[in-house]
């Protein structure tokens, strides 16, 4: 066992819980609040609680931005917000909430523009055939919505990765009926 595993273990909640690789170690975002991110460190063998969001993130998602410089925790099965933490000050800030509770939604990031794919929605209890994204450059713009209006796509659960510039691949998913 890692050091440091006994404490994270007591407070992880595998139901819900997300988590992000790196190439030097892991990312987890638990505890009974799912607020709580840890690190496991492979160079070290040890886990660590990393730091404590303001939101409950249960069913989102967490990964990193192009430069490593932010992690960004997106919504969830409990909230449309969006936070990011900067690993310079340790201090995360909320970017504007997404326009619809997305648990188990993925996401991309292209050229600066954080994408945000379908997902299920708990206020219209069904999954969501719709794309929001958010230009990281222009913030304060906010989250557009691309409405698909597709039943095909009313879908959670699925991968998503960049191919190329101007490509994404989506494989997977389910549409939770």
């Amino acid at each position: 066992d890692p050091k440091g595993y006994d404490v994270f273990y007591q407070s992880y909640t595998p139901n819900g819980s997300i988590s992000y690789n790196t190439l030097s170690g892991l990312f987890v975002l638990s505890g009974p609040h799912f607020d709580t991110l840890y690190y496991y460190s492979s160079k070290n063998n040890s886990i660590v609680k990393f730091f404590t969001f303001k939101f409950n993130h249960q069913n989102g998602i967490i990964f990193l931005d192009t430069s490593s410089k932010y992690l960004l925790a997106v919504s969830g099965a409990n909230t449309s917000r969006v936070e990011r933490l900067c690993f310079e000050t340790q201090v995360s800030d909320g970017l504007p909430s997404l326009n619809a509770t997305r648990g188990e939604a993925s996401c991309c990031l292209v050229n600066d523009v954080v994408y945000v794919f379908f997902g299920y929605s708990p206020e219209k209890k069904k999954c969501l055939d719709s794309v929001e994204y958010l230009d990281m450059k222009n913030v304060e713009e906010g989250w557009k919505l691309i409405e698909l209006n597709e039943k095909q796509f009313e879908l959670k659960g699925v991968s998503v990765a960049r191919l190329g510039a101007r490509e994404m691949i989506i494989v997977g998913g389910e549409n939770g009926k």
